[in-house]
C-alpha cells in the first residue's frame, strides 16, 4: 500500500508492473482502513500511525475525482453535441455486434479505438458507415488504426502528431463556435523501452491545452489512470477530465483477462475524455463494448457559444 502511494506521488515507472499497481491505488489502499481499525482497537500505536497516514492518502487522492466540479454558467442553454469512444478491441470476435451496439447509441460523434480494416465491410454491412459518412482514419500502424466519424458538416480531414503516434483532427462548428477533436490512442507502458512513448505522448497532449485558440477535446485510450502522474501532468497544463468533473474518476473502463483481475464491470480506467475551457461534458455513462475488453463511453459536449 505504501509503495503504491508512493509511485503515484513521485511518479515511480520502474519497474514496469508498478505502473499497474499504481492504476489500483483506489483497491489496493482500501486494506488501509481495516489495518488502521484493527491497530487501533489492539492498541498497536506505531500500527496505527502508518495506517492513518495511509488512509490520508487515500482521500486525498480519491476524494477530488469522486466529488464534482462547479458547472460553469455559461453551460445552461448552451447547445451540445454527443460523443461517443469505444475501443472496439483489434481481435474482437464481435465486431457486428458492437458495431450495432456503437449505431445504437445514435451519437453525434463517435471515436473507435483499435479499429482494423477488415472491420470495414462489417460495419458498412451493419450500416455504421452509412450513418457516419465524414469519417478520418490513421494510417496503419501498430496493426490497428484510430477512427473519428461524425455524421454533423465538418472540415477537410487532418492529422497532427503526439511524438509517435498521428492523430485524426475533426473540426466542426457548435454554434457559432469552433472546436477540435482528436482521436487518440496511447501506447501501453507495459516494457521499459515503451515508457519514453508513453510519456512523451501525454505531454504533448498537455501542449495541445495552448496550441489553439479553439476548444479543444480530446478522447481516446489513454492506457494511464487518474493516478499516474504523467497523466495528472498533462492535466496540469490546461486540460480537464471529463470524469473527474463529474465526480465519476472512480468508475472503470477496462479488464485484464488475467485472473484475479478480470473483474466484470472493469478494474481500472483507462479510457478518457479531457478537454479546454469553452467546452463542458453533461450525461457521461460506460456502455458496453461487444467482444472488447474495454467499456466504452458516451457524453453530452457542451460547447459555450460562439461570437461568430
Amino acid at each position: 500500500m505504501a509503495i503504491v502511494a508512493l509511485a503515484s506521488i513521485i511518479g515511480l515507472q520502474w519497474p514496469t508492473p508498478i505502473l499497474f499497481f499504481t492504476a489500483l491505488l483506489p483497491v489496493l489502499m482500501a486494506p488501509s482502513w481495516v489495518v488502521g481499525g484493527l491497530a487501533l482497537w489492539r492498541r498497536w500505536w506505531v500500527l496505527a500511525t502508518l495506517a492513518i497516514a495511509l488512509i490520508i492518502a487515500h482521500l486525498v487522492a480519491v476524494i477530488p475525482g469522486a466529488t464534482a466540479d462547479d458547472e460553469p454558467q455559461w453551460v445552461a442553454g448552451s447547445q451540445s453535441i454527443s460523443v461517443l469512444q469505444a475501443n472496439i478491441q483489434f481481435d474482437n470476435p464481435s465486431p457486428a455486434a458492437a458495431a450495432r451496439r456503437i449505431l445504437a447509441e445514435d451519437a453525434d460523434v463517435v471515436v473507435i479505438n483499435e479499429y482494423i480494416g477488415q472491420f470495414a465491410q462489417i460495419f458498412d454491412e451493419v450500416g455504421l458507415f452509412a450513418e457516419y459518412p465524414n469519417r478520418f482514419v490513421t494510417i496503419d500502424g501498430a496493426g490497428f488504426q484510430e477512427m473519428i466519424m461524425t455524421r454533423l458538416p465538418s472540415d477537410p480531414a487532418s492529422f497532427i502528431n503526439l511524438y509517435a503516434q498521428s492523430v485524426p483532427e475533426l473540426r466542426l462548428t457548435v454554434d457559432g463556435q469552433p472546436i477540435r477533436i482528436f482521436a487518440a490512442h496511447y501506447v501501453a507502458p507495459k516494457r521499459g523501452r515503451w515508457l519514453k512513448y508513453w510519456n512523451a505522448e501525454l505531454s504533448a497532449t498537455g501542449d495541445l491545452a495552448t496550441s489553439y485558440d479553439e476548444p479543444v477535446l480530446v478522447v481516446g485510450d489513454f492506457n494511464a489512470s487518474a493516478w499516474h502522474r504523467p497523466y495528472r501532468e498533462m492535466l496540469q497544463k490546461g486540460f480537464t477530465d471529463a470524469h473527474d468533473a463529474l465526480g465519476e474518476s472512480l468508475s472503470m473502463s477496462w479488464t485484464p483477462q488475467q485472473y484475479p483481475f478480470n473483474w466484470p464491470d472493469g478494474l481500472i480506467r483507462l479510457d478518457h475524455a479531457v478537454f479546454t475551457d469553452g467546452l463542458w461534458v453533461t450525461e457521461l455513462r460506460n456502455i458496453d463494448v461487444p467482444g472488447s475488453d474495454h467499456q466504452g463511453m458516451r457524453f453530452r459536449l457542451q460547447v459555450r457559444p460562439g461570437t461568430t
